[in-house]
């Protein structure tokens, strides 16, 4: 992840977060038909915010200049 988004290897832990959110909650064989996240809370996973590993993204706070973060 971190060689196809460009980035130095000091972003590993945060990649290694990113690799463990989306295995938590994606489809596994060993749960048929649920991922781990719907087996520990009940609930289908919220897929809404993923998006491509290191692109650039905003944070509005309102009162300050837009601070870019990856």
């Amino acid at each position: 992840m971190l060689y196809k988004a460009n980035l130095p290897l000091q972003f590993w832990a945060e990649a290694c977060s990113v690799a463990v959110y989306l295995y938590n909650h994606g489809p596994t064989v060993a749960i048929e038909d649920q991922t781990p996240f719907e087996c520990l809370f009940g609930t289908k996973p919220d897929v809404s915010n993923l998006t491509v590993f290191g692109n650039v993204s905003y944070v509005h706070v309102p009162g300050h200049q837009a601070v870019e973060s990856t």
